[in-house]
């Protein structure tokens, strides 16, 4: 796939031919099928996918073929040789092996990362439920019982978003819950938005590192 999308951008961008021209001044024609071969070699052999590099190296070997005059099925089946049968011979014809190792990395990947979006899409679930039944409402009307101006109010938001890092462990669900609630007291209080985002950030983040149970 990639090398398909390779293919087709480079042609787009006039990659072919400009490799083509290149090619075209420093290479005799009756070495081109010769060098097309070494090319679709190197490649199959560097990445281990053969049928990658036959994508990869059709364009510029059809290219190589109607500017030299040259027969375009010698020059494909140079490609097709060097591209799958010598990484046949080698023993990575269809690529198994980078494939394999590149599908194993991504795997783990995924996993990995699969608490931290188990977890996101649980508390974006919760904050989105506390919105809806009021809750978000509630608190600022109980936040409200305590702010008296912007100073105040700047207070507020550090100590929300503090005390639900100290609850949950996570910074990050902590600016997600209380997000909605920094952004409708810096809207009425006349505080900046990006000033109750860096107080989102830098208190959770600071009681985050000062917990020993941290996610």
């Amino acid at each position: 796939m990639l090398a398909g999308a390779f293919s087709t951008v480079s042609k787009q961008m006039g990659g072919v031919d400009s490799v083509v021209n290149l090619g075209m001044s420093v290479l005799p024609p009756q070495y081109i099928t010769v060098g097309i071969f070494i090319i679709s070699c190197f490649i199959a052999i560097s990445t281990g996918i053969s049928v990658g590099t036959v994508v990869a190296v059709a364009p510029i070997a059809i290219g190589f073929a109607q500017a030299a005059g040259i027969s375009e099925a010698m020059v494909i089946g140079a490609t097709i040789s060097g591209g799958i049968i010598l990484s046949g011979i080698i023993g990575i014809s269809d690529g198994s092996f980078t494939a394999l190792v590149f599908s194993q990395q991504i795997f783990e990947g995924f996993k990995g990362m699969l608490d931290i979006f188990l977890l996101s899409m649980f508390t974006g679930g919760l904050a989105y439920m506390v919105e809806r039944e009021g809750g978000i409402n509630w608190i600022i009307k109980q936040v409200r019982k305590i702010i008296k101006g912007k100073k105040s109010a700047e207070l507020g938001i550090s100590a929300m978003v503090s005390l639900t890092d100290l609850a949950t462990a996570n910074n990050t669900v902590a600016i997600l819950i209380n997000g909605p609630i920094a952004k409708e007291i810096s809207e009425e209080y006349g505080i900046e938005p990006k000033r109750a985002a860096s107080l989102l950030d830098i208190f959770s983040c600071v009681f985050q590192g000062l917990i020993p149970y941290g996610a």
